[in-house]
């Protein structure tokens, strides 16, 4: 929707081990609605006069077969005339 903030689409969590942290998927992601996106995280250390580092993150979302190709027919017989010129169309499915 237009003008609408998208939902997010990573979430940042910490592992149990402290630390450190996974960047996990909070939406599904469809290649054929966004092949890519990018993702700044921010540290700060959390003291009196914090530190602060950025990193930016580009994720490229691949295309699986996942819109599979469906024919009305399993099985079709066309007869093409002779003397055709080049880009002829045989047929339309």
């Amino acid at each position: 929707m237009e003008g609408q903030p998208s939902p997010a689409t990573f979430e940042l969590s910490e592992l149990q081990t402290g630390g450190q942290y996974k960047l996990t998927t909070a939406r599904v992601l469809d290649h054929e609605v966004e092949t890519s996106c990018n993702v700044l995280v921010i540290c700060s250390d959390g003291g009196p006069d914090p530190l602060t580092t950025r990193v930016n993150i580009s994720v490229s979302i691949l295309d699986l077969n996942d819109n599979t190709a469906q024919f009305q027919q399993s099985r079709y017989q066309l007869n093409v005339p002779e003397n055709k010129p080049p880009d002829f169309v045989v047929h339309q499915v």
